[in-house]
């Protein structure tokens, strides 16, 4: 909901931001991309900032492919929605009589749903009841330090 608030209270229309839960699907780029706009910065600026963000999926992408299914639609849909919550789930046991590939779709995809849903419930009411969203950046940063 934090980053509805955010991209909300930067002027931009409501559904630009479960918009960009949909197409970026990156919370922390996200979240880097509201201090981005809000700061005026290139699109090439945004771009290799976000790149060097979101590196470290790399690393994460590598040591599960042998996980996912070897082609197909659904395999570019889970290395898409690759997130550090995902990768948690995706290292972890996948329940015993269970097809991984749709276990992991599923999962990836209900992490998505989610997230996008935050993301229209936070702009939604920041449009509604526009209140004072000073501190909502320190968001991220304090996830990271609790």
């Amino acid at each position: 909901m934090a980053f509805g608030v955010l991209f909300q209270s930067l002027g931009y229309h409501w559904l630009f931001a479960p918009l960009a839960g949909i197409v970026i699907y990156a919370g922390s780029a996200q979240f880097m991309a509201v201090g981005l706009l809000a700061a005026g910065v290139s699109y090439a600026e945004a771009l290799i900032a976000t790149l060097l963000l979101n590196s470290r999926h790399i690393f994460y992408g590598l040591s599960v492919l042998d996980r996912y299914p070897k082609r197909g639609v659904l395999r570019w849909y889970l290395i898409f929605g690759l997130t550090d919550e995902a990768y948690s789930l995706v290292t972890a046991k996948t329940p015993e009589r269970q097809d991984s590939g749709r276990y992991y779709f599923y999962l990836t995809a209900l992490n998505q749903c989610y997230w996008v849903a935050g993301c229209a419930l936070g702009s939604s009411l920041q449009s509604m009841v526009a209140f004072d969203s000073r501190g909502f950046e320190f968001a991220l940063v304090s996830v990271f330090l609790v």
